[in-house]
């Protein structure tokens, strides 16, 4: 199978488990978005992401420890084609189990046709395990809270897959999808993705269930695919994510959803096949 994206997204005594949920008003989702989106002018993305940091700052410190897993349930959506067969974007529900200590630990992916655990990183894959750590409570916490060190900062962990602006767009996405953040570094990470260039605020969108929200998005100028990070418009709380083209390339007209993600559950527990309590 060819997999054209992906839906992104990972102490002595360990804490409660502890957990966080995404809500949002679920509806009719759209085949494909008006992709003349309603623009704010470049100055309202500051705006935006200022709104989105406040909520992020007043949220409550999650603790992960270090022996426990972040735990992530999406519905997602992407583009898929069996041999000889064209792409269409086929929709599933995934799972996964984030390692907080990844160089003994392994995590886990669980999503239709896959349940996978993943390796022990071998020899030779120390950009692999680096990749890993970066994305652990411990390693977010530690992270710089003012915006340009930390945009600085993103670039280099961000290295390890591209070196676009569009890559630090999609890593910023990997990090708010799959990770549980601390109220200071998600507050400085949201006014970091604001000052990458290309980036702008989208007054109308929609996450990977039909969830209305406002959106920070970004378009590859290579690839012609604009990606958005979905916010609820009242409370701020991130909701998914849409990737769709913005003109006709090989892959498919103008319009044409590429990937999707909606957020359904976030936690904490303490085993590889637990789900947060209800």
């Amino acid at each position: 199978m060819h997999v054209l994206t992906r839906c992104q997204g990972q102490g002595s005594q360990r804490p409660p488990a502890d957990v966080t949920r995404t809500t949002g008003t679920r509806c009719p989702l759209r085949t494909g978005p008006d992709v003349e989106h309603s623009l704010r002018a470049r100055k309202g993305v500051g705006a935006l992401m200022e709104n989105v940091a406040e909520r992020a700052s007043q949220g409550p410190a999650t603790r992960v420890g270090v022996n426990q897993f972040v735990y992530v349930r999406s519905h997602c959506s992407n583009m898929q084609a069996e041999a000889g067969s064209p792409l269409k974007l086929k929709t599933y529900y995934r799972e996964s189990w984030t390692s907080q200590n990844p160089g003994k630990v392994r995590s886990r992916l669980k999503q239709p046709g896959d349940d996978i655990i993943w390796s022990a990183p071998r020899a030779g894959e120390d950009r692999y395990l680096k990749d890993q750590r970066n994305r652990t409570y411990a390693a977010l916490q530690a992270l710089p809270t003012d915006p340009d060190a930390l945009l600085k900062r993103l670039r280099e962990d961000a290295a390890y897959s591209g070196s676009s602006d569009q890559w630090l767009f999609a890593y910023v996405g990997g990090l708010v999808g799959e990770s549980i953040l601390p109220p200071e570094t998600g507050a400085a990470l949201y006014r970091a993705a604001a000052k990458i260039p290309g980036v702008v605020a989208l007054d109308k969108a929609q996450d990977g269930d039909g969830r209305p929200g406002v959106a920070l998005a970004r378009t590859d100028e290579k690839n012609h695919e604009r990606k958005e990070l979905v916010f609820d418009a009242n409370t701020y709380d991130y909701l998914g994510l849409r990737a769709y083209l913005v003109q006709d390339t090989v892959l498919g007209k103008k319009g044409t959803v590429t990937e999707m993600q909606a957020v359904l559950d976030r936690g904490v527990v303490d085993r590889r096949d637990e789900t947060p309590e209800k």
